[in-house]
């Protein structure tokens, strides 16, 4: 089956109240339209909305790949910042800049919660911005911070062989 890359739902993380269930996942956006077969397999799970996080100018540039899905944009980082000129921000920084973002983090979690169906959310490459919304929503269910830690570094082992992740993970060897 054709997945995106970092695709995975945010089920069996151990909370206070349980254990979450499968009602969201997070990606990186599919480099090509999602194939028919796996747009059904998504829709029997449940999933119907697709949640972008991306800035305007990106998905002006590259459509989301979620083609067939209800489709909203609400932008992480605000378009008013040129993410170029502030990058390379890693770990600590990088998350300090997108949480500092309170009224779109707010709309975010709204939409997360007003929710009547399985929400795919994705940034580009479903581990910078996308990470960022998983580990405050982690947090917020109460999982503990080295489990939210350990998954959000899973996105750099899923993504980099291990050369490559050790000089591009923003928290080091896990």
């Amino acid at each position: 089956m054709s997945t995106p890359d970092n695709f995975r739902t945010l089920e069996g993380f151990k909370t206070p109240n349980g254990v979450t269930n499968g009602f969201l996942a997070r990606s990186g956006r599919p480099e090509q339209p999602i194939t028919e077969e796996r747009r059904q397999e998504l829709l029997s799970m449940g999933f119907k909305v697709v949640l972008d996080l991306r800035r305007i100018e990106e998905v002006e540039r590259k459509k989301s790949g979620y083609e067939g899905f209800e489709y909203h944009n609400i932008p992480l980082i605000d378009t008013r910042y040129k993410v170029k000129s502030e990058l390379p921000l890693r770990g600590e920084e990088y998350y300090n800049r997108c949480v500092s973002e309170k009224d779109n983090v707010s709309q975010i979690f709204k939409f997360l919660a007003n929710s009547k169906t399985g929400i795919i959310y994705h940034c580009a490459g479903g581990k910078s911005r996308t990470g960022v919304i998983t580990a405050l929503l982690l947090s917020l269910l109460g999982v503990k911070d080295d489990e939210i830690i350990k998954d959000y570094c899973r996105s750099f082992l899923e993504l980099y062989d291990e050369t490559v992740y050790k000089e591009k993970s923003p928290l080091g060897e896990i």
